[in-house]
């Protein structure tokens, strides 16, 4: 009987030892989880101001790609009315060489007759 008794107390305190073992183990798996869960809190935090910075400067690419349109645009009807302004001035210089021209000849003849 001491023997039963004996060998009762073994198996019960190797059952406890397990007991104390697995709740150690499962101590250790709500400490991960936790760790886990805070990192992944932090993880979705970061994310969440990661898209708003991209927001912002996709915004600021926006205004900026529709200031170069502008600005492009600008220059362009810039360059067309310099072009044009260019043609005038050509054809202003041409009209006046012609009335120069006849200016001249007027001259010349006034002096034969003179």
């Amino acid at each position: 009987q001491a023997e039963a008794i004996a060998k009762s107390e073994a198996a019960k305190k190797q059952t406890e030892d397990e007991v104390k073992r697995l709740l150690a183990e499962v101590e250790k798996m709500q400490k991960s989880k936790k760790e886990a869960d805070a990192d992944f809190t932090q993880l979705s935090n970061e994310k969440g101001a990661l898209a708003k910075d991209c927001k912002a400067l996709e915004a600021k690419i926006a205004e900026k790609e529709k200031q170069l349109t502008t600005a492009s645009e600008a220059s362009a009807a810039a360059a067309k009315k310099a072009e044009e302004e260019k043609k005038q001035f050509a054809s202003n210089k041409e009209a006046l060489q012609g009335q120069l021209n006849e200016l001249q000849k007027k001259l010349a003849a006034s002096e034969q007759k003179a």
